[in-house]
């Protein structure tokens, strides 16, 4: 993959469960040298903001917590297709991610983000709260795993860190 790359962290630290985003996009910024098209961002809670985040992207990886069918700490790889499949939810807030609205903006631009992909990890609990839940940070390394994987299966060149200091 050698076109422009996001990998963005969604959702925030204070509420909970709902900061696994920012916590891997950490993890990541630790372990790994990326390549320099790639571009590693902890975007927050944007709301419709996001759109300023992705334009100009050839692939994105969104990393967020979702509500969805499964177990908490279970997590869930959509594509582009996968997510327009599913039904818009109502806004509840200016913070909550607007993923298809601005996949759905690019496209109206005429600049169309052609590889998509939301790693989606499925909360116990997104209420106000520092901490993760014990059940997420048991999973946390598993998480971190399974996203390494999915971006090395796309194309990312993942360069531990480790192997860079020996």
């Amino acid at each position: 993959m050698n076109g422009r790359t996001l990998i963005g962290g969604l959702g925030s630290l204070v509420m909970g469960d709902d900061g696994i985003g920012p916590r891997i996009i950490a993890m990541l910024e630790e372990r790994y040298e990326l390549p320099e098209h790639v571009d590693l961002i902890d975007i927050g809670t944007p709301g419709l903001g996001l759109m300023s985040y992705i334009i100009g992207y050839e692939s994105i990886f969104l990393i967020d917590a979702v509500h969805d069918q499964g177990a908490p700490g279970s997590v869930k790889l959509y594509g582009r297709d996968e997510l327009f499949d599913r039904p818009l939810q109502a806004r509840v807030g200016p913070h909550d991610p607007a993923v298809i609205e601005s996949l759905l903006t690019a496209d109206m631009l005429d600049q169309p983000i052609k590889n998509v992909w939301l790693i989606g990890v499925i909360p116990q609990n997104t209420k106000l709260n520092t901490e993760m839940t014990p059940v997420l940070n048991e999973q946390l390394e598993p998480i971190f795993r399974y996203v390494v994987e999915v971006l090395e299966q796309k194309g990312v060149e993942m360069i531990p860190r480790a192997v860079l200091a020996a």
